[in-house]
C-alpha cells in the first residue's frame, strides 16, 4: 500500500483536475521534488510563480493537512522512487518492448488501486451501502470507457438483491428516475465529473429527491456539486495509456468495495444466497479434469 504521503504519485493522479494556478505549483513540485523538500512555503510559491495561498490550496486539494505534510510526503516519494524507479507512462512509444509495457501498465494499475484505496471515504461507502439497502433499486449511468464499469456494478448489485439498470442513455435514465419518484438511487460514474450529460442527469435526479452517488476523481467537479455522496477515484494516465485504463481499474475497485460492504451487512443470508445461486448454475458447468483424467469437484465462480 502506498503511504498516504506519497505526494508524487498523488500529484500525478490528481493534476488533471487542478485549476491553472494550482497546476503551476504541482508542475514545479513534480519537476523539482528534491529542491522543494528544503523550501519554505514562500520559496515554493515564488519559484512556481504563485501565491503562498495557492500552495496551501494545493495541499488541501490533494488531501494533505498542510505544507509540512507535502514536504514529508516528498521525502517518502523520493525514497520510494530510489527503491523502485518510476516506470514512465509517457515513455511508451514506437518500438517500446513488451517487458517495459508490462511493467508500466502493472505499475500504473497498482498505483491507481493504492491511491484510490487511500482516498476512499469509508463513511461515504457505508452511506451509499445503506441507501442501496433502503431503496433496493439503482440506476447506474456512465459513458464511454466507464460504461463497462457501470455494467459490472449493475450485475453485481442484481446478484446482491438490488434491482439495477446500467445505461448510457440519458433519456432512459431520466425516465426511470421519474418513474421511481425518489425510490431509487442514481450512481453516475465519470472520470472527470464534467461530462455534460452526466451532470445534467445528476441535477435532474436531485429535483426528483433521488440520491445521487458520484464515482469520480475531481472533488470539486460539477458532478460532485450535484451529488449526495462521492466515492472518489485516483488514477494517472497520459500518452498511449490515456483512454480509461487505470481510471477503469480505480473505478472497479470502488465497485468491489461498495458491493462487498453491501453484501456483508447480512453476511449469513448472503452466504446462503450465494450457495443457492451456485446450485442454480451448477448444471451448466463442465467438470474439471485432474491429472488422471478423473472429474474434479467445482465450487463457485466461473
Amino acid at each position: 500500500m502506498l503511504p498516504t504521503s506519497d505526494v508524487l504519485a498523488l500529484l500525478r493522479a490528481r493534476r488533471s483536475s487542478l485549476p491553472p494556478v494550482l497546476l503551476r505549483v504541482a508542475h514545479f513540485v513534480l519537476e523539482h521534488p528534491s529542491a522543494v523538500v528544503d523550501m519554505s512555503t514562500a520559496q515554493l510559491a515564488s519559484a512556481a510563480g504563485a501565491s503562498e495561498a495557492a500552495v496551501s490550496r494545493l495541499c488541501e486539494r490533494i488531501g494533505l493537512s498542510g505544507y509540512p505534510a507535502l514536504k514529508s510526503g516528498l521525502a517518502v516519494s523520493l525514497a520510494r522512487a530510489e527503491a523502485r524507479p518510476t516506470a514512465n507512462v509517457a515513455a511508451i512509444d514506437e518500438g517500446t518492448d513488451a517487458r517495459t509495457v508490462i511493467d508500466v501498465v502493472a505499475r500504473s494499475h497498482e498505483d491507481a488501486i493504492q491511491l484510490t484505496a487511500e482516498g476512499l471515504d469509508p463513511e461515504e461507502v457505508d452511506a451509499v451501502s445503506e441507501m442501496l439497502r433502503r431503496t433496493r433499486t439503482a440506476i447506474v449511468y456512465a459513458l464511454a470507457s466507464s460504461s463497462p464499469v457501470a455494467e459490472d456494478l449493475a450485475r453485481k448489485l442484481v446478484m446482491a438483491g438490488v434491482t439495477a439498470t446500467a445505461t448510457s442513455d440519458r433519456h432512459l435514465a431520466a425516465a426511470l428516475i421519474a418513474r421511481y419518484e425518489g425510490r431509487c438511487g442514481l450512481i453516475v460514474i465519470s472520470t472527470t465529473g464534467y461530462t455534460q450529460d452526466s451532470v445534467s442527469l445528476a441535477e435532474a435526479a436531485r429535483l426528483h429527491d433521488t440520491p445521487v452517488v458520484a464515482v469520480t476523481s475531481d472533488p470539486e467537479s460539477r458532478l460532485v456539486r450535484a451529488a449526495t455522496h462521492v466515492l472518489r477515484t485516483s488514477a494517472y494516465e497520459e500518452g498511449l495509456r490515456s483512454g480509461g485504463t487505470s481510471d477503469r481499474i480505480a473505478q472497479l475497485l470502488v465497485v468491489d468495495v461498495l458491493v462487498t460492504v453491501l453484501r456483508s451487512a447480512d453476511h449469513h443470508a448472503e452466504i446462503a444466497s450465494m450457495h443457492r445461486m451456485d446450485e442454480a448454475v451448477g448444471p451448466w458447468k463442465l467438470p474439471r479434469r485432474g491429472p488422471s483424467g478423473a472429474p474434479e469437484a467445482r465450487s463457485g465462480g466461473d
